[in-house]
Order: structure tokens, then sequence, then C-alpha cells
């Protein structure tokens, strides 16, 4: 199971457990709480990102767009970010 699978799950069961919500399918939940579910939100988040990158709206350096082009495991976006705050 990925890991965006596990966060989802555990999205699916809060929201279960809201007042008047336990007997909803888990569309309906987020209907009714206005949620999208986190695949739709990483997805809005990385067209955003593609917008800005193509519209140079980001301050990236040329070397960051070698990241785009695989999508890195959470380890190791949190190895670079570790990295990237050492380095600071």
């Amino acid at each position: 199971m990925s890991g965006l699978h596990k966060v989802e799950r555990v999205q699916r069961k809060l929201t279960k457990r809201l007042l008047g919500c336990n007997k909803l399918s888990y569309a309906d939940r987020l209907a009714r709480l206005k949620l999208a579910s986190l695949e739709v939100r990483r997805l809005r988040h990385d067209l955003i990102l593609t917008y800005k990158i193509l519209f140079w709206l980001t301050d990236m350096n040329q070397s960051d767009f070698s990241y785009l082009l695989t999508e890195p495991t959470v380890q190791e976006v949190m190895h670079t970010n570790s990295s990237l705050a050492t380095a600071e």
C-alpha cells in the first residue's frame, strides 16, 4: 500500500467519526464537508506547481528541474530537505 493510500485511509476513518457522517459513503462525506480527496488535492498542487514553473513564477534553480522528472519517495524528499537545511 502506497503512502498516499495510507494517508487517504486515515482521512476516510477520521471523516467517518464526525457527527452525522458515519453512515455516509466516503464520497458523500467529502462532499458534505466540502473536501477533495487527497489524490485530487495532490493533482491540483502538481498542476499549480507546473504552471508556476512554466511561467517562471517560482524561485527554482535550473538544477531543481531534474527533481521534477521523477516522483521521489517520501524518504528521498526528506533526505533532500534535510540536506538543504544543513547546507544553509
